[in-house]
């Protein structure tokens, strides 16, 4: 059996939608980073199972255009935290 332990580190792009009634219906795009770790096991020569983990922040975005109110009252900055368990086949 081999394992292999890596990390992870790159730039993330996220299309958000608030689906609301208005005026709080919100449609952007968002870039940031990612980083993370995981390990991939062999189980036999043709399978492996692994577990990732993996989070991911994006820009802060001003949503007070969007109301009549001061600027920098409607913010958001999005975070996600994410957990992946996998199974791989090799036909080779």
């Amino acid at each position: 059996e081999a394992t292999l332990a890596y990390a992870l580190a790159g730039y993330s792009w996220q299309h958000f939608k608030l689906d609301a009634p208005a005026p709080l219906d919100v449609d952007w795009g968002s870039s940031g980073f990612s980083v993370g770790a995981g390990l991939e096991t062999a189980v036999s020569d043709k399978m492996t199972v692994g577990i990732e983990y993996r989070y991911s922040q994006f820009a802060k975005e001003d949503f007070s255009d969007e109301f009549p109110i001061q600027s920098g009252l409607v913010t958001s900055t999005p975070s996600f935290h994410t957990v992946r368990i996998d199974a791989k086949y090799k036909f080779n």
